[in-house]
């Protein structure tokens, strides 16, 4: 397999000179500066990789500043107050296209329409809608991180349990598959598991249910859409999970690696989850059969995040600019980058690509979960409102609040984060 990727990363090289198409030498002897973030730059090569084929193919240099989250939200904001356009290609999560970072953005509109070559309609479309803002486009999606549900093949198969559809038949799988196996009064398998860990994994994994019940977290009227019949469900659903011990006992505790080791080692039957952790579940004596990869109940509705690039609305090299984030996404390059790291390509193509599909037998259901993700509502207070959620959330969870007192406290923490 190893040969096999080694072979295409290179054939992939050597075609994108043609495929990306000549590029006029007025860019010769011009500088664009890219602000990415490091483990994005690594991905495309770094020094080496996308950056110097570019440099070869257009005679411009790229100048790279590297910033971690949030130092590089920091970055572009002093860049945006003073206007200097110090930054040219930008890149952001789809959480944080607030719209005071998308009022800074220039519209990619026009310049998409410009590049037929580009197949701008090969991005997967929910995708892209996460990166547009009053109607107009203005970032383009780059890397993704799409939340699925993973199970254990296995233990569904032994109890003759479906895959749940719906967060109600979550609830009803995760009950049967919880289970003392040896009859010493403690819990072996969890029916279900989510990152429960401080400050926002616990928020992030409740969403998951709020959206797919339907909940919007900020209504037409612009309030809190929390204190609803999709919050109520959704805290309701994470109180029964916790009270009844489907969740394991120190569930806020667990991040990230809790849900991976209990996966493999099948003290867990079902989690929604980043689809970026497949490969970590094979370090021991797993296999792939064993694991299953479903969308999100409710339609695959998930409240996911990813990298996007974007145009300062200052910058002075604004075609240059477009050039370089059409390199970056280009249909050559996202395979490359996804066969080598293997973290959420945005183009149908790159999961429709038979290579690909030998790495990630669920392709499919990776396109359906990148086409129903939820966008956060464009506001700046989104760190503060996940916070409200883990801290009202648990509340709730541990009987220190009804749901309906927790979930009306939750609204006008949030009503007064948006200004009401």
């Amino acid at each position: 397999m190893k040969r096999i990727i080694a072979v295409l990363v290179l054939a992939c090289s050597a075609f994108m000179l043609f495929a990306a198409g000549p590029v006029s030498k007025e860019y010769s002897g011009k500088t664009v500066t890219l602000l990415i973030h490091p483990t994005l730059y690594k991905a495309a090569g770094g020094d080496s990789g996308i950056k110097k084929e570019f440099e070869e193919r257009t005679g411009a240099k790229v100048e790279v500043v590297l910033a971690p989250s949030p130092e590089h939200i920091e970055k572009a904001m002093l860049d945006f107050f003073s206007h200097a356009g110090s930054f040219d290609v930008i890149n952001f999560t789809g959480a944080e296209l607030s719209k005071e970072i998308c009022s800074n953005l220039l519209p990619l509109d026009s310049l998409i329409a410009s590049s037929p070559e580009y197949d701008f309609n090969d991005i997967i479309s929910g995708i892209s809608a996460i990166g547009k803002y009053n109607g107009k486009q203005i970032a383009i999606g780059y890397r993704m991180t799409q939340v699925v549900s993973y199970y254990r093949k296995d233990l569904f198969e032994k109890a003759g349990i479906p895959i749940p559809t719906t967060w109600d038949e979550v609830y009803i799988a995760a009950k049967a598959l919880t289970k003392d196996t040896n009859g010493d009064g403690k819990i072996d398998i969890y029916g279900f598991t989510a990152a429960g860990k401080a400050p926002d994994e616990l928020a992030q994994a409740w969403l998951n249910a709020f959206y797919g019940y339907g909940g919007q977290i900020v209504q037409k009227d612009g309030r809190s859409g929390f204190n609803t019949s999709s919050g109520i469900k959704a805290a309701n659903l994470w109180k029964k999970l916790y009270q009844e011990g489907i969740f394991p006992p120190d569930y806020f505790a667990w991040g990230r690696d809790d849900f991976i080791n209990a996966m493999a080692q099948g003290r867990t039957a079902y989690g929604c989850f980043t689809a970026s952790y497949y490969g970590n579940f094979f370090s021991g004596s797993i296999t792939p059969e064993q694991i299953g990869c479903s969308p999100t109940p409710n339609g695959g509705v998930n409240r996911s995040n990813g990298w996007y690039l974007a145009i300062n609305k200052d910058s002075k090299n604004s075609k240059l600019a477009w050039e370089l984030i059409k390199d970056l996404t280009s249909k050559e390059n996202q395979l490359r980058e996804a066969l080598q790291w293997a973290n959420g390509p945005t183009r149908i193509s790159t999961y429709q690509n038979s290579e690909f599909k030998k790495k990630w037998p669920h392709a499919d259901v990776l396109i359906i979960a990148a086409d129903n993700i939820v966008r956060d509502p464009t506001t700046k207070e989104i760190p503060r409102i996940l916070e409200a959620i883990t801290e009202e959330i648990t509340y709730i969870m541990q009987n220190k609040k009804s749901t309906e007192q927790g979930m009306s406290d939750f609204s006008k923490r949030v009503d007064k984060l948006l200004g009401f």
